[in-house]
């Protein structure tokens, strides 16, 4: 038995602090939108730099999304890289590193609303600071992503298709 007593309480702050939150609900709250976000979305509507892309498109293009990991497919290219979540603000701040793909080695700065099945994405790209609101205009250098998830999606198929992606098969 230990000489010193241990409360758990004090186990998960320091925890949570080790890991750059405040508190342990932060870090319950973070951990928490992770796994909300964990799935198969398919895009409804993409808007890059004030231009809407045609629905027909984006049939083809999904994001998948496993812990803190994503890749994006579709017939273009695919993407993939790792992001981090700060849901304390309002809105929802997202960073996105990308790892792979004709983005690797460039970040995007962006913010989120996910309201059940759907996931509102407005990212600035190359590197340009997050907005403040949501939205794209000619020159605003912005891409919004309106996407839902796949109901037949499982933790499962996400992990073995990124897992195949990182060792380089294509699928």
């Amino acid at each position: 038995m230990l000489a010193t007593r241990f409360r758990l309480a004090d186990a998960q702050s320091a925890l949570a602090r080790e890991s750059g939150f405040a508190s342990w609900p932060n870090l319950a709250r973070h951990v928490e939108q992770l796994r909300s976000l964990e799935g198969v979305w398919s895009f409804q509507r993409l808007e890059v730099d004030g231009t809407v892309l045609p629905a027909a498109g984006l049939q083809m293009s999904r994001l998948l999304i496993d812990g803190d990991r994503f890749r994006t497919e579709s017939p273009e290219a695919n993407y993939e890289g790792v992001f981090n979540i700060n849901v304390e603000e309002q809105p929802q701040e997202i960073d996105i590193e990308f790892v792979a793909g004709p983005e690797a080695g460039n970040w995007n700065y962006g913010i989120f609303r996910l309201d059940g099945d759907t996931l509102d994405l407005c990212l600035n790209l190359n590197g340009k600071p997050r907005p403040a609101k949501s939205g794209s205009t000619p020159g605003s250098g912005r891409n919004v992503a309106m996407t839902d998830t796949s109901p037949e999606a499982t933790r499962s198929a996400i992990t073995a298709s990124m897992f195949l992606y990182a060792a380089g098969a294509s699928s």
